[in-house]
């Protein structure tokens, strides 16, 4: 929806405008997007715990764009589901059978299930959901540093109710299950988490074999004085990297910086995400 970073071609123009009537929602979602990415580098980081109680879900959910939570309700549920202290060696408020306590995942999966059902807010968000019910589970086992990975699986997902938790695609279904069989939530949860880590490692090896067999011919081939490695360790580094941002990071010239983007794009290591010829940006 943002005209000017599609490189993609439309139109007359390059790109396809978008109509005026969606903009306002299109703004919306880019502050929920930014906002969200703010909450994610705070999680794993010391401070107050944006999780740590009810009031402070409250609180996060709330600049998240969560409306009219019902402050009964959420404490019920907090009482409930939410992770006891590690001294306790609990992660949920439900068990399984024979009283023993869930797993963490799970334990994440069943307490997002039940803050749909629980009329904590008048519609319920999948999003919000997901949110409360696995934001406890970052700086305790097994997620300390890092949020589930439940988004990225996008190719698993299937094309269900926006408003209700991430179904599965009926292929992906079908082989956990059975042909026209239902996936439970809990179940397809796990599947969700488990497919998108398997697709972080897959980046990861990406990016490693990038920065292995193009590092070292750089480190090779480069006059010591050369910035060229550490523009290449800063892209790696980065999903998206600007020459302004380059420049910042390394203390050089914006023209420099430049220079040096478009030097690993010559080498097949750097492609021009934008499309445009000015206030462009670079990635793997």
């Amino acid at each position: 929806m943002l005209p000017h970073t599609i490189a993609q071609p439309a139109g007359r123009l390059g790109w396809a405008d978008p109509p005026l009537e969606t903009l306002p929602e299109v703004d919306q979602g880019v502050a929920d997007a930014l906002a969200l990415a703010c909450l994610l580098r705070r999680l794993p980081g010391d401070g107050p715990h944006p999780f740590g109680s009810a009031a402070a879900t409250a609180e996060t959910l709330t600049a998240l764009g969560a409306r009219q939570l019902d402050p009964g309700r959420l404490a019920a549920w907090w009482d409930a589901y939410a992770p006891a202290s590690p001294t306790r060696r609990r992660f949920g408020g439900r068990r399984g059978e024979g009283g023993a306590p869930l797993p963490p995942l799970l334990a994440g999966a069943v307490a997002a299930q039940a803050w749909m059902a629980s009329g904590i807010t008048d519609q319920a968000d999948p999003a919000q959901a997901l949110l409360a019910g696995f934001g406890r589970l970052v700086r305790r086992a097994p997620a300390r540093t890092v949020f589930v990975p439940l988004w990225s699986a996008y190719p698993a997902v299937g094309f269900g109710d926006r408003d209700a938790l991430p179904t599965l695609r009926s292929e992906a279904a079908d082989r956990i299950a059975g042909w026209g069989r239902t996936v439970t939530w809990p179940i397809a949860c796990l599947h969700l988490i488990a497919e998108g880590a398997r697709l972080g490692l897959r980046e990861l090896d990406r990016l490693e074999t990038a920065a292995v067999e193009t590092g070292r011919g750089l480190a090779a081939r480069s006059d010591k004085r050369s910035r060229l490695p550490d523009a290449l360790d800063a892209l790696l580094r980065a999903p998206v990297l600007t020459p302004k941002a380059l420049a910042a990071q390394l203390r050089i010239a914006p023209q420099t910086a430049t220079a040096l983007l478009r030097t690993l794009q010559e080498k097949g290591v750097a492609k021009e995400v934008t499309g445009r010829g000015s206030f462009r940006a670079f990635a793997v």
